[in-house]
This record gives C-alpha cells, sequence and structure tokens, in this order.
C-alpha cells in the first residue's frame, strides 16, 4: 500500500489475531509508530481471546491511555482465565463503567459458580440490557438453580424487556427440570406472542422441554406442528421415543425422515444401543460419511452400556480428535461395568495428556470408582484437581465428593471394628476425617439439591449418627426441599438401626405425602426397617406390594424369621408358605413374581396421610413449606 494509516494497521494486526498469530501481530504492533488507543486495545484483545492474561496484562499497564473498551478487555481477559480477583481489582478501579463493564464481571463470577456474587453485583445494575438479564438467567441454570433462573426471566419480563430467541432457549432450559408442564405452555405462548414460535430453535428448545418432563404425547403433537424441524429436532424426538421403551416408534420416525442428519443418526445409534441392539447401532454408525464426535462418543457409549468393554476401547483409540465427553463415556462404562481401577487409570491417562481438561462427568466417575474400590487417597487427589480447575463447585462433582469420602469411612469402620475394640475403634475413626471432608464439600456447594441432602444423610446414616441425619432432614426441609426416594431409604435404614418404630412410623407417613409409596425400593426399606424395630407391620407392608424382586422376599424372609411376632405364632405355616414362593420364584423376574394387591400402600389402616404430625423431629412450619 502506498499509504497506509491507522485503520490499515488496526486491521492488519486483528487479522493476524484473528487467524491465531499471535507472534506476527506483535511484530507489526511494535512496528506501528503512531498507536492509538484502539490499536492497544485490540492487541490486548488478542492475548485475552487466545488465554495469554500475562501478556494482556503487560499491554494494559503500557497502554498510555485507556478508555472503556480497554479496561473492560482486561477484564474478560482475567475471567476467561480463571483470574477473578485481579478481575474484580480491575472492575473496582475503573474510572467509569458502562453495561459492558457490569457484564464481563458478573459473566465471570457465574462461570466460577459464585453466582451469590453475580447476584449482588447484577442488582447493583442500574441500566441493564439483555445482554444482562441472559447472563443472570443462564448462569443459575448452569448451577441447577432453575427457579431463581426463571424468577429472573420474569423479572425481566416485569421491566417490559422484550426476550430474544437465546434468553427464550435459556428459560425452556430450566423449566425442562422443574417438571412444571404449566410453565412451557406459559413459555410458548409468549414465544407465540414475541414471533418467535415459528423460529426453529425456541420450536427445538419448547420439544426438548414436553420430552425432559416426560409429556411424550403433547411433544409428539407439538412435533407434527412444528412448520419447521431440523436434525435436533427430529434427533430430540427419536431420543425421547428411546428413553420411553418405544423403539419402533424411534425406528419408524428414523425412516420417514428424508434427510437423516449427523444429528438423526447419532441419536438412532444411541436408541439401539439403549435397547440391548448394539449391532444395529454399528451398521448404521458404519453409514455415516464423516462421524462427528458425538457419534464416536455415542458407539463408545454404546458398546460400554453392553458390556462389551475391548469394543468400546477400540472404538475410543480410533476417535480423531476425543474430547472430554468421550473420554466420560469410556471411563463411566468401566465403573458401570465393575472395573473401577481400569477406570482411575482411564482417568489418569486423561490428566497426563494434557490436551483435555477433565469434565464434571470425568470427575463425577473417578469419585465413583474411587468409592467403590475404597480408595481414599486417590479420592482426595481428585478432589485436589477439582479445586484447581474450578470443578468443587459443581453439584454432580460435589455430590460424588460427599458419596465418595462416606463410603469410604464405612468402609473404614468396618474394617476396624472387626480387628479392634469398640473404644479403639472410636479413637481409630476420629483420626480419619473422611465424614468431615463430605461434610467439608457438603457446606462448600454454592447450590445443594435434593441428591446433596440425600448424599450427606445417606453419609451419617452409614456412619452410625442418625441423630445426624435427622438434624440434616429437619433443615432439608426447612428450605423447601423435598426428600426422594434414597433420603427416605437411608432415613429408614436409621430408623431400624435405632430400633425407632414411632419414628419409622412417622417417615411412612411421609412417604404418603411424597406418594412414594408405590417405590419399590421404598418399600423393600419399610419392611426391613419394621421387621428390625420388632414390628409385625412389615407383613402388611409386604401383602399389599403391587409388585416385588428378590429382595423384598429376602427381607421379608429374614424379618420373619428375626421376629417372634404374635402374628407368627398365631400362624405356623405363613413362614413356610411365603418360603415356598420364594423358592419357587427366586429367579423370576420381577413382573413374573406373585402379587397380593393391585394397589399401593394407601390402603394400609395404621398409618393414614391426615394422621401426619410432626410431633417431635419435624417443626410445623417445614411441613408447611414442603406442602404449601
Amino acid at each position: 500500500m502506498p499509504q497506509r494509516d491507522s485503520g490499515s494497521w488496526n486491521t492488519m494486526i486483528s487479522g493476524y489475531i484473528q487467524n491465531g498469530h499471535l507472534n506476527k501481530a506483535q511484530e507489526l504492533f511494535d512496528s506501528f509508530r503512531d498507536k492509538n488507543v484502539r490499536t492497544w486495545t485490540i492487541l490486548l484483545s488478542g492475548y485475552a481471546k487466545h488465554g495469554h492474561a500475562g501478556e494482556a496484562q503487560a499491554v494494559f499497564e503500557s497502554m498510555p491511555e485507556r478508555n472503556v473498551v480497554s479496561w473492560n478487555a482486561m477484564i474478560t481477559a482475567y475471567t476467561q482465565n480463571g483470574l477473578l480477583n485481579s478481575a474484580r481489582d480491575v472492575f473496582d478501579q475503573m474510572p467509569e463503567r458502562n453495561i459492558v463493564s457490569w457484564n464481563s464481571i458478573i459473566t465471570g463470577y457465574c462461570r466460577c459458580g459464585r453466582i451469590n456474587v453475580a447476584r449482588e453485583l447484577f442488582d447493583q445494575m442500574e441500566d441493564r440490557n439483555i445482554a444482562s438479564w441472559m447472563v443472570m438467567v443462564s448462569g443459575y441454570v448452569e448451577i441447577g438453580e432453575f427457579h431463581e433462573a426463571l424468577m429472573v426471566f420474569f423479572m425481566m419480563l416485569r421491566s417490559s424487556v422484550r426476550p430474544d430467541q437465546a434468553i427464550l432457549v435459556a428459560a425452556l432450559s430450566a423449566v425442562m427440570r422443574l417438571e412444571k408442564l404449566e410453565l412451557i405452555e406459559s413459555l410458548r405462548v409468549l414465544a407465540l406472542k414475541t414471533g418467535c414460535e415459528s423460529n426453529v430453535v425456541v420450536d427445538t428448545a419448547i420439544l426438548n422441554a414436553y420430552t425432559a418432563n416426560g409429556s411424550l404425547e403433547d411433544a409428539v403433537k407439538f412435533f407434527m406442528r412444528m412448520p419447521q424441524r431440523n436434525d435436533y429436532s427430529c434427533s430430540t424426538m427419536i431420543a425421547a421415543f428411546s428413553r420411553c421403551g418405544r423403539l419402533d416408534d424411534a425406528i419408524a420416525l428414523y425412516e420417514i425422515d428424508t434427510e437423516k442428519g449427523v444429528g438423526t443418526q447419532t441419536a438412532m445409534v444411541t436408541a439401539y444401543a439403549q435397547n440391548g441392539r448394539i449391532h444395529k447401532a454399528r451398521h448404521i454408525f458404519d453409514k455415516i460419511g464423516n462421524p462427528t464426535v458425538v457419534a464416536w462418543n455415542a458407539m463408545v457409549a454404546g458398546y460400554a452400556q453392553n458390556r462389551m468393554l475391548e469394543e468400546a476401547k477400540d472404538i475410543f483409540s480410533k476417535i480423531p480428535v476425543p474430547n472430554a465427553a468421550s473420554w466420560a463415556a469410556l471411563i463411566s462404562g468401566f465403573v458401570q461395568n465393575g472395573q473401577s481401577k481400569e477406570a482411575l487409570e482411564l482417568f489418569a491417562e486423561l490428566h497426563r495428556s494434557g490436551t483435555v481438561l477433565p469434565s464434571h462427568s470425568n470427575f463425577t466417575s473417578a469419585l465413583f470408582a474411587c468409592a467403590n474400590i475404597n480408595n481414599v487417597e486417590m479420592g482426595k487427589q481428585i478432589h485436589s484437581l477439582a479445586i484447581k480447575t474450578r470443578y468443587q463447585f459443581n453439584s454432580f462433582v460435589g455430590n460424588g465428593l460427599i458419596s465418595m469420602y462416606a463410603k469410604c469411612k464405612t468402609t473404614y469402620i468396618s474394617q476396624a471394628s472387626r480387628i479392634k475394640r469398640v473404644r479403639d475403634t472410636v479413637s481409630w475413626v476420629s483420626e480419619s476425617c473422611t465424614l468431615d471432608d463430605a461434610r467439608k464439600a457438603f457446606e462448600q456447594m454454592p447450590k445443594r439439591d435434593v441428591v446433596s441432602w440425600s448424599a450427606i444423610i445417606s453419609a451419617y446414616e452409614q456412619a452410625g449418627q442418625g441423630d445426624i441425619a435427622f438434624k440434616l432432614l429437619l433443615e432439608m426441609l426447612s428450605r423447601g426441599l423435598k426428600p426422594n426416594q434414597s433420603t427416605i431409604t437411608s432415613l429408614l435404614s436409621a430408623c431400624g438401626y435405632l430400633g425407632a418404630t414411632k419414628l419409622g412410623e412417622q417417615i411412612h407417613a411421609l412417604i404418603h405425602k411424597l406418594g412414594l409409596d408405590s417405590c419399590l425400593f421404598v418399600c423393600n426399606a419399610l419392611i426391613t426397617m419394621y421387621f428390625k424395630c420388632g414390628s409385625p407391620n412389615g407383613l402388611c407392608i409386604f401383602q399389599e406390594m403391587p409388585d416385588r424382586d428378590i429382595v423384598t422376599w429376602n427381607a421379608v424372609l429374614t424379618g420373619k424369621h428375626a421376629t417372634n411376632s404374635e402374628s407368627t405364632s398365631q400362624n405356623p405355616s405363613e413362614l413356610g408358605s411365603i418360603q415356598e414362593h420364594y423358592n419357587r420364584n427366586k429367579s423370576a423376574s420381577p413382573s413374573a413374581l406373585p402379587n397380593a394387591s393391585s394397589h399401593p400402600l394407601t390402603s394400609w389402616p395404621r398409618i393414614h396421610s391426615h394422621r401426619f404430625h410432626l410431633t417431635v423431629w419435624i417443626r410445623q412450619a417445614a411441613y408447611q413449606q414442603v406442602y404449601r
């Protein structure tokens, strides 16, 4: 060029940066004499974009003058590299801020899981744009605070801000996990009013919300009325059919799809694999001309789910560029097939490779592997790595940490009690801090869901500290969370261990309120609890169970042998009859075992839901929060 102005220089520097040639950009920058604030900011942003926070800082500190764009670029450089304290220092020192400044620092806090600090800053903003609302809604969704995500979204609507496609999709992501069909309908109406319902991305998000909430028929109707469908729409429906056991419908939809994109083919691979037809899955996979990493991962997961681990390793080795999900599929496959030591070796190989950062799924599977083989030392190393990579704030990883520490402690207690006197065992256990580690991991979680509470309650129950387990239940209820079947079974186990029949009866009444009285796992735990407490009510539950499995029969046989109840003495042939049924059906599937009633436990006369009173250990305020 005969004459180059600052715009030409800036364009060339920016071009080098966009193509990843940072050294050439730096050389050109150094040779340019008439640099302006835009030139400096371009180089600063380039280093920030490519993760070079140190070089970005050096450029920032050398700038003869700075504008708000420069300050914002430095904040982004720090937040993208996890240097949140440095980003906050820059934010606090800014002579003036705009909306981008606030959005950048709030985004940084959201990415690090510090949603409470992000919300404080968000509430301080005088002006917000659609990006500000999007940052908070997606931030809450990311950590599983779906209710809070919707509250922010509705606050935005009250502020007369018109939602766009992106934030509607984020709100639908929150709704799909709340199991509230009426909210999906409300967002669908909103999409219609804002002219977004004809948008295939929004429509697919609505479809996904229906399928995630188990509303398969509503999803089918909506799918048939969609004006436009893409590969993801079809793959969503195929996956939904597969999850509901309707493989024939998934196959029919796949066959009438004329496009058969990679996404649809991948969904069909997964559907066949989940239903045990792995050879059909491989047949479709081989038809994909250029498989994406998602398709490769589906095949790895398919082999692992069908206990074909060597084939899974073989297909994994052929992936051109495996990502974190590829490793997660392989590692979790080994864990699920009882090969936890090999799973940990794979996790170590992932860490040594340095090419892929472990995801929350990798951490969770590795922690479960540690728990399975009682390797608390490896678990602590993985915990340290989770802290370094900022995954300790992830709810899945946090729950995995709690379970790992709790299970390892329980095993240590069991081992110690076999070789030491009780006093020595208590002293030895006090030296082991695994339960304390579990509690610390629980307390440090920014968001605790039902799984988190269930895990810590189970930890104390397994350690024989039922009193603390029930205190945690009280706190859980006071926060408006409903126990799930895992929480209930842990509490019933504690009641059986303590011989607390009355407390067990109150838990039984809570089961009615929660609608878990037809759950096979809960019924089995009830039977075991009542028999351990010396109560004949376990047999009443057994006789009214609509379904039974091998655990049910074992529980009632063990209980009847151990309990000298009045009902047993009156009918001495009853135990023999149960034994005969068990021997005849012990190899049968659960559906083949005899049913005494076609109705769940709601007809049992001893405890009725209207007698549900929390006399000692649950406050009325907690009751109102759960059932208001």
